[in-house]
């Protein structure tokens, strides 16, 4: 079998890293954040549950492949759309926020899991970047367009990311 080719996913990690590392390196930002830091003690939680499950859970009791570099378009898909989120939460509020970049990155999991072992790195990437601006529309436009009573944003999220994967 020959080796697939595309985006390493240790390159998508370091881009991840690299942003928020960035995001982080103003002081103003981290004072603002550690002030209400629910934030900061649910997410880093939340993603190890949410790619442990993923990549090496459910999958890969069926695969035979339980490594993450054979799941990395999981990482992928999470990444680009949680970046996808908060590029066009900074276009639309100004500024991003950790809510949305987590919210992002729910949209792209749930993007990715229909198309999972169908797509590889450069698919997870593409299907997150959609799902990071679609889902953005579906919280903030779509549920305003229909009236919508969705205070959670579950079809806004789950719903068109679930369209979109």
């Amino acid at each position: 079998m020959g080796r697939r080719t595309g985006v390493p996913w240790v390159l998508v990690i370091a881009v991840a890293a690299l942003v928020l590392a960035l995001d982080q390196a103003t002081k103003a930002w981290a004072l603002r954040a550690l002030a209400g830091s629910g934030p900061l003690t649910v997410i880093p939680g939340f993603f190890d549950l949410t790619l442990s499950r993923n990549t090496g859970g459910v999958f890969g009791l069926f695969s035979g492949a339980p490594s993450l570099g054979r799941r990395a378009f999981f990482v992928a898909a999470t990444a680009a759309a949680m970046i996808a989120w908060s590029i066009g939460e900074s276009l639309l509020k100004g500024k991003p926020s950790m809510l949305g970049a987590a919210s992002g990155a729910v949209a792209g999991l749930v993007a990715i899991t229909p198309a999972a072992g169908n797509v590889g790195v450069g698919g997870g990437l593409v299907i997150g970047l959609i799902a990071g601006f679609a889902c953005l529309w579906g919280v903030s436009g779509l549920k305003r367009l229909l009236g919508a009573d969705d205070s959670l944003d579950v079809f806004g999220i789950h719903g068109v990311g679930g369209i979109v994967g």
